[in-house]
């Protein structure tokens, strides 16, 4: 549980990290988890619930696929030209057997990306979202998603005019807002989209 206004966990520049049998409840402000520039993450058999955000920042994922840049994860102390925000993107991302619930936003990227970098390979299989008051998935500049045997349900009763998409993958969207500064280009397409065996209840 996090009550500051801070990420709960942050994997930065990282590889070959599992994640098993954890529960992330109560992140206040950012995001419950955050991957950034890293490769080969697993998220397995946990449960992230009950994320909220300051007034005009629920556009914050649950889970957040990030690449390096200083706009987009100041570390504290760490100036913008450090060699560690080399805009690098994520690669082999799995999510799986994992219930996302109670959250502004379920699982996405930034609305932005570098150049001409996409992240690649990111996988959700048997993934619950349950109770996402905007977007269960909101992604650009992705290269090979893949999601399925994945289920999202609606159980509480929403106080909107219009009911947003269960899963957004586009490159129009009120989600994760620019950043990167002048480096940054808007919004980059994604490629190579799979889905399969998904309900939305």
């Amino acid at each position: 549980t996090n009550e500051a206004f801070a990420n709960v966990i942050t994997l930065f520049h990282a590889k070959n990290i599992t994640l098993e049998n954890v529960t992330v409840s109560g992140c206040r402000g950012f995001h419950s988890i955050e991957i950034n520039a890293c490769k080969g993450v697993m998220i397995k058999d946990c449960c992230i619930k009950d994320q909220s955000s300051k007034e005009g920042e629920d556009f914050r994922e649950a889970i957040q696929i990030d690449f390096a840049n200083y706009d987009g994860l100041k570390i504290k102390g760490a100036k913008n030209t450090a060699k560690c925000y080399d805009n690098t993107h994520c690669a082999n991302i799995v999510v799986s057997d994992t219930v996302i619930k109670e959250c502004p936003n379920g699982f996405g990227t930034h609305s932005v990306s570098y150049k001409e970098d996409y992240h690649k390979k990111i996988k959700l299989q048997e993934v619950r979202f349950k109770d996402i008051k905007y977007n269960d998935v909101q992604l650009f500049g992705v290269d090979d998603f893949v999601m399925c045997d994945t289920r999202s349900l609606y159980t509480n009763v929403r106080i909107y005019e219009q009911k947003p998409p269960a899963i957004h993958i586009g490159t129009k969207t009120k989600g994760h807002p620019t950043t990167g500064g002048k480096k940054a280009i808007e919004p980059r397409r994604n490629k190579n989209i799979h889905i399969e065996n998904t309900d939305i209840d």
